[in-house]
């Protein structure tokens, strides 16, 4: 049947829907890193839910692609990818009254004030398709996973400033897949799959890649979904 959120009680094992009558179908379910939001996906809705666990207050975000959102490392703000249009100008200009134009869809990363409810296009206005993206552990940076739609170039990881500038690509090989980026505790490295895009038999492999100096290692020749051990206290 189709997806639906659940509450698992560690201690006992009792679970409970999130919804009352467990029939909404819910994915990608989000906590805050405060505890106070979860942001899922509704089907039902299409779009992106964030409900305040502690006062009942709710937010609501047309999003039809589904994809989960990422909490900034204080709770106050989430990025989503959402899809969204770019309008594509000829040779006469940008002025929309004298010429024809055209529109494209992209997929674009929106950051969210849950506050305020301010939602900003951290993406621009360019062609591309936007995912997966990971704040840093400071909250300085994103990562995040980017390709050019309609074309045959593989997904690339690239890092930028949680409003939008000081975009840098990480990777630059089009025929691979690299991520979803994961951060390490200090924010040197950042942890990802990739994959060659165009060979069937090919088998992700786990990589690491040092953020500032851009030097990349595999840490596994044959694995999938990484993920970093927490730091000893």
């Amino acid at each position: 049947g189709p997806p639906a959120l659940w509450w698992l009680d560690t201690q006992t094992a009792a679970v409970l829907p999130l919804q009352e009558d467990g029939n909404q179908q819910s994915a990608f379910g989000r906590p805050s890193p405060d505890g106070q939001w979860l942001s899922y996906h509704s089907a039902n809705k299409e779009g992106l839910l964030l409900y305040n666990l502690v006062n009942g207050a709710s937010r609501f975000i047309a999003n039809e692609i589904g994809m989960a959102a990422a909490w900034s490392p204080d709770g106050r703000q989430l990025v989503v990818p959402l899809l969204d249009l770019v309008i594509l100008h000829g040779e006469e200009g940008e002025d929309h009254q004298t010429h024809e134009h055209d529109y494209q869809t992209a997929v674009h990363l929106l950051r969210l004030d849950v506050g305020t409810g301010e939602q900003h296009n951290i993406s621009g206005d360019s062609r591309v398709e936007d995912s997966v993206p990971a704040w840093s552990p400071d909250g300085q940076w994103l990562a995040f996973g980017r390709r050019a739609p309609g074309t045959a170039a593989a997904r690339q990881l690239w890092i930028m400033r949680p409003d939008g500038t000081e975009a840098r690509a990480l990777t630059d090989d089009p025929s691979t897949n690299h991520g979803p980026p994961i951060w390490s505790a200090d924010g040197r490295y950042v942890l990802f799959q990739q994959i060659p895009q165009n060979d069937l038999d090919a088998v992700p492999g786990i990589w690491r890649i040092d953020v500032q100096t851009g030097e990349k290692e595999q840490l596994v020749p044959s694995g999938m979904q990484p993920a970093w051990l927490p730091p000893s206290k």
